[in-house]
């Protein structure tokens, strides 16, 4: 464990025509309440970022990748991104 820092690197994948991305932006909002010291959450928008694209294989938006890897794809729900966050911090 980091004591003080960022343990976990959010990022939310979005794309231009995304119609569920907004959705998801303010799932992640919520589920990072209280975390904000602990999580680094960005925004990919991977219609202008391919490399990023291609390095997390992303066959659909929105998804939220988690220390790099892709946990969630499509809707977001908040609790279960949460609970995933608890269990990395």
């Amino acid at each position: 464990m980091i004591l003080g820092g960022i343990l976990v690197d959010l990022k939310l994948l979005v794309a231009k025509d995304c119609d569920h991305c907004s959705a998801a932006k303010m799932a992640v909002d919520k589920a990072v309440e209280g975390f904000e010291d602990q999580v680094d959450v960005s925004t990919v928008n991977l219609s202008k970022n391919l490399p990023e694209a291609l390095h997390f294989k992303a066959a659909a938006t929105p998804s939220v990748a988690l220390n790099g890897k892709v946990e969630f794809i499509g809707d977001v729900d908040e609790s279960k991104l949460r609970k995933r966050l608890m269990e990395l911090i």
